[in-house]
């Protein structure tokens, strides 16, 4: 029940949803996991989200596991996106399909 230490979770949460990551997505359970993984220390698993690899060890159980928010998109998926929210403005329906 420490304020300070809850700030520090709540910032790392919401430094996964940043752009700073890789996939740049909604990356909170990733935070969790990692936050878990390294037993609550808050700069250990700040450096496990850093990391370009997976955050798992190939024997881990969730070595496979797809976070969701956590996809990087080809350079022709972000072009097609772009012109489908230019053609069909907030219809993410035709977006997707177009992508």
């Amino acid at each position: 029940n420490n304020p300070a230490i809850q700030e520090n979770v709540d910032n790392l949460v919401t430094a996964a949803c940043s752009s700073v990551f890789p996939g740049g997505g909604t990356n909170q359970e990733l935070a969790f996991h990692c936050l878990h993984e390294a037993k609550g220390d808050i700069v250990a698993a700040l450096t496990k989200m850093l990391l370009k690899k997976s955050v798992h060890s190939l024997s881990h159980p969730l070595v496979d596991y797809h976070y969701t928010g956590s996809d990087s998109w080809s350079v022709a998926e972000k072009k097609h996106f772009n012109k489908g929210i230019a053609i069909y403005k907030k219809d993410f329906f035709l977006v997707q399909k177009l992508i």
